[in-house]
């Protein structure tokens, strides 16, 4: 794989870019070195290329949310897009953050720009199936455990704990997979074992079930044969029933008949006594008509005037409405003309008062007018000169505030230099303070306490070498045979080798004490000669930090008398004469600061502060008085400005108000003789009105006569009416009596018939005869459902023991199926257990011929870029190294040493999993001594080319990669833009 270019746009310290798209970083096949110093973007290019290409995200000890670590401080959206090629294709990832970021993950195909996947999801498994890894966990751990280590981490793994060392090892040699096996197999057999325990439960029920059906195959036979028997005994008992109830149907239709006539008798001579009832009933009705009719002939006449009366009255009523209607017309006639000359009146009154309001308004208006010219000419005569004061008082204010903020910060400026002169002082003094002999001497030491050390381990392997030797030969020689002879030989006395090995152990205990005291020592110097090596470190930077900190307090004091401040002052004086001057100010020498010149400024500019300070107090308060005069005769004039307005306002209304008052009394005028002429309007219709009520005069006296004429008959005409209905009633009432007569007649045969019929109907009805046929009814009904219920008892005995034998069969065959699952059941567990232990007693020795491989890869690699060569074992049981000669430990290793051989194995683990031939390498020269970081430099570049790799990003601003290096990236970071590419080549 080769990373072609990453583009980081809103990433942390990256920006936008000068064209707003970001910033572009190229790198090369081969070795790649990307320099500058802390903070501009170096670490950030490695983790944005893994979260983008490797989904790795930051691991802090502090959790971050992804968008919130990468962004750039007040960013909403950010972008980064990587191209690499690999397997021949070249691919371009393009990757959004951020909570407005419109962009969703995708791989594109540069060669015809297509898009190979789109989405969280099928970016992830493009990229799995593309680089050959098959899960996320596989791709992510790739990159932060072999390809992209973080700084300072590339010896961390083989120099832990051996549970640490697990820990990291067995996931990334897939050898975790079999205990895992182990541990996921175990619920596998708990499953297989509950369900065997299942299986067991239901034998257990079928069991029982076949014990307690076993009966039916003895009861089916007989429950059949009672069958048999109980349906000829009911065929018997039904034939047995039907006789009995046709005899009782026979005696039961005598009794119905006879019922039947006796019903018929009832009713016939219910309807002969109902038509003699009606037939008297209409006779009645006849007379009662025929008195009707000689009534209503005695009061005809009376009913004939009382009908005339009312007749007349109708008419007289017609006519009394119209006269009403004329009457009501002419009141409001009347009303309407009393109205208008009351307005007509009113009208003249308010033309008067009108008239009289429009004379003192001229008045008025001839004084408004005179006072408006006067406050004209007044204000007019000063205008040129308030207009040049006031644009001198807003200057002089701007001026003012323009001082004061300055006079105000000037404390804070004065603050923000001592810190400077602090930060000038305190640097200074740290670099003045360091003494190279001192690290020199702690270097030293070192080195002694490592070669005694080393000297010591050496004695010890020797020793127990030797030990070794011994206790073999004598177990060679317990018995005092010689092992070549298998004879006896005075030559090989046991006891003298016993006395030899027991010198040996001493030997052998001493010099372990001396070994663990001079590990201890070392252990002592390396930890004195730790700090002094970063702080030799840290000289250039301190360098570069007290010069940009001169550089910073030079420009903050050129800041403390601004140019425009100075200005303000200068027209303050102008505009106000008797300002006194301000205090001079204070230079700064031509020359570069040095640390003692800051430190001598700063007491002066204090100073300077101070008399500023107490120079505005003095001269404030005399411009601020000076200001108010202008803004009290500006206020004055604003509030003659707004009189005049005022003024002129009323004079306009006054005007208007005069022309308005005239036109409402011509108004007025006008109403008064228009209310006159429809008064005399009114007053000709009342007159008219009068004329059309003259024939109605006697109209009264007429409708008084007519009405006693009809009160003195009404009695009569009311009994005319009540009998006139009888009376002409008196035809069909007639009809009717004929009609009631008739009926009565057939009536009175009809029930003569009824009477024959019931006669010969009881005749024939024996009631006696009738009982015992019901009674022998009732018995045979009895024995024919007591056979019935016997049968139906017996056939559900039949269906009962069907059933059970049919599930007694059931059982049976569900018994066997389930001891075959059973069985089942306990091949699978002792196959899945057998499958368990295998895979975890393999696992060890998968580990170590991983362990092998890798480190004979390793071997060869380190062999290439270590003037020694050495034999490598890597321990699997506890992952820990093996270097031969010395049996040495990697502990034990110095640390170019650990470093080099940190390198060979990581490369030849990117080889053995990864297949990408491409790595990472962050600050590999971390934590090493000046002298050794050259050497470092080469072993790195000489590794590369053994591991064969496409290409390497090696991150690193130390100085022993320069002139090494095939393409170096350089870059910077300003506060404005950001990082950015100062230098590729």
């Amino acid at each position: 794989m080769i990373i072609q270019s990453i583009r980081l746009k809103n990433i942390k310290s990256f920006g936008e870019g000068p064209d707003g798209n970001g910033v572009t970083v190229s790198f090369q096949p081969g070795v790649n070195r990307i320099a500058g110093l802390n903070g501009h973007g170096k670490t950030t290019l490695i983790e944005s290329l893994g979260y983008a290409l490797f989904l790795a995200e930051p691991v802090f000890e502090e959790n971050f949310r992804t968008d919130t670590y990468f962004l750039r401080h007040d960013a909403g959206a950010g972008e980064i897009d990587v191209t690499f090629s690999f397997q021949g294709g070249t691919y371009r990832i393009e990757r959004g953050l951020g909570q407005q970021s419109k962009r969703s993950p995708k791989v594109v195909q540069t060669s015809d720009g297509s898009i190979c996947a789109e989405g969280d999801r099928e970016v992830l498994a493009y990229l799995c199936r593309l680089l050959g890894l098959p899960s996320r966990d596989r791709l992510t751990e790739m990159f932060s455990k072999l390809i992209g280590v973080k700084q300072g981490r590339l010896t961390w793994p083989f120099d832990s704990k051996p549970s640490d060392a697990k820990r990291f090892f067995e996931p990334l040699l897939d050898v975790e997979v079999f205990r895992q096996c182990y541990d996921r197999l175990r619920p596998v057999v708990a499953s297989f074992e509950r369900e065997q325990g299942e299986y067991q439960r239901k034998e257990s029920a079928v069991s029982e079930r076949i014990r307690d059906r076993a009966d039916s195959q003895e009861k089916l036979p007989a429950a059949r044969k009672a069958i048999d028997d109980l349906t000829a005994v009911t065929s018997d008992a039904n034939k047995a029933r039907e006789a009995a109830l046709q005899e009782k149907l026979k005696h039961d239709q005598f009794a119905r008949a006879a019922t039947e006539a006796k019903a018929a008798w009832e009713l016939s001579s219910l309807s002969a006594r109902t038509a003699k009832e009606r037939r008297r009933e209409a006779e009645n009705r006849v007379s009662e008509a025929e008195t009707a009719a000689g009534t209503v002939a005695e009061f005809q006449p009376r009913h004939a005037a009382y009908e005339s009366a009312d007749k007349a009255l109708k008419e007289l009523d017609t006519r009394r409405r119209t006269r009403d209607a004329l009457q009501k017309r002419r009141s409001f006639a009347e009303t309407d003309r009393k109205t208008n000359e009351g307005r007509a009146t009113a009208a003249r009154e308010q033309q008067a008062l009108l008239v009289g309001q429009q004379a003192q308004k001229v008045a008025q208006h001839k004084a408004l007018a005179d006072t408006i010219a006067v406050l004209q000419t007044e204000l007019d005569s000063t205008k040129d000169g308030f207009a040049r004061a006031q644009q001198a008082a807003k200057v002089a204010t701007d001026d003012l505030g323009l001082v004061n903020a300055w006079v105000q910060s000037l404390p804070r400026l004065i603050t923000r230099l001592g810190s400077a002169a602090a930060t000038v002082a305190r640097l200074d003094s740290e670099l003045s303070a360091w003494d190279p002999a001192r690290i020199a001497a702690a270097r030293q030491a070192e080195k002694s306490a490592s070669e005694a050390a080393t000297a010591a381990k050496e004695s010890l392997a020797q020793a127990r070498e030797r030990k070794t030797t011994l206790a073999e030969q004598l177990r060679q020689i317990g018995g005092g045979l010689c092992p070549f002879l298998k004879e006896t030989c005075r030559q090989f006395d046991p006891a003298k080798v016993q006395t030899d090995l027991t010198g040996l152990e001493s030997e052998v205990g001493r010099l372990e004490k001396l070994c663990q005291e001079t590990q201890g020592l070392h252990g002592l110097a390396q930890k004195a000669l730790t700090p002094l090596v970063t702080a030799e470190n840290q000289l250039g930077a301190k360098h570069e930090q007290l010069s940009r900190a001169i550089a910073d307090y030079a420009a903050e004091f050129v800041t403390m008398v601004p140019a425009e401040a100075m200005a303000a002052v200068k027209r303050l004086q102008a505009w106000q004469n008797d300002i006194v001057p301000i205090p001079p100010g204070i230079n700064l020498p031509k020359a570069d600061l040095a640390p003692t010149q800051v430190g001598k400024l700063q007491p002066a500019a204090a100073a300077l502060a101070t008399e500023i300070s107490g120079w505005w107090m003095k001269v404030q308060p005399t411009i601020r008085e000076n200001l108010n005069e202008v803004e009290r005769v500006r206020t004055e004039r604003t509030r003659k400005e707004e009189s005049l307005k005022s003024l002129t306002s009323q004079l306009t209304n006054g005007e208007k108000e005069l022309s308005q008052l005239g036109k409402d009394a011509e108004t007025k005028k006008l109403e008064a003789g228009t209310y006159d002429h429809q008064a005399a309007a009114f007053q000709k219709v009342i007159v008219e009105f009068d004329g059309q009520l003259q024939p109605y005069a006697g109209l009264d006296g007429e409708i008084e006569t007519k009405t006693n004429i009809r009160t003195a008959n009404q009695r009569a005409h009311e009994d005319y009416l009540k009998f006139k209905t009888l009376a002409d009633d008196l035809g069909p009432r007639r009809e009717s009596l004929l009609t009631a007569q008739s009926s009565e007649r057939l009536a009175t045969e009809a029930l003569s018939l009824c009477e024959a019929t019931l006669q010969r109907a009881q005749e024939s009805y024996d009631p006696e005869k009738l009982q015992l046929a019901h009674a022998d009814y009732e018995r045979r009904l009895g024995e024919a459902k007591t056979a019935a219920a016997d049968l139906s008892h017996a056939r559900g005995e039949l269906a009962r023991q069907e059933g059970r034998f049919r599930e007694w069969e059931t059982a049976v065959r569900d018994r066997d199926l389930i001891r075959q699952e059973i069985a089942r059941c306990q091949a699978a567990i002792a196959l899945t257990e057998l499958a368990r232990k295998t895979l975890r007693e393999a696992a060890p020795a998968v580990a170590q011929h991983l362990c092998n491989r890798i480190a004979t890869a390793a071997q060869a690699i380190f062999n290439q870029i270590n003037p020694d060569p050495v034999e490598l074992k890597w321990l699997a049981e506890s992952y820990s190294l093996r270097i031969i000669p010395g049996d040495r430990r990697f502990a034990m290793l110095s640390g170019g040493e650990q470093t080099k051989l940190a390198l060979a194995l990581t490369l030849a683990m990117v080889r053995e999993f990864s297949g990408l031939r491409f790595c990472i390498f962050d600050e590999p020269t971390y934590g090493v001594d000046a002298h050794s970081r050259p050497k470092l430099a080469d072993a790195i570049i000489q590794a590369q080319a053994a591991a064969e790799l496409d290409q390497l990003l090696l991150v690193s601003h130390d100085d022993a990669f320069e002139g090494k290096i095939e393409h170096a990236i350089l870059l910077e970071k300003t506060a404005a833009t950001g990082s950015r590419v100062a230098l590729s080549q």
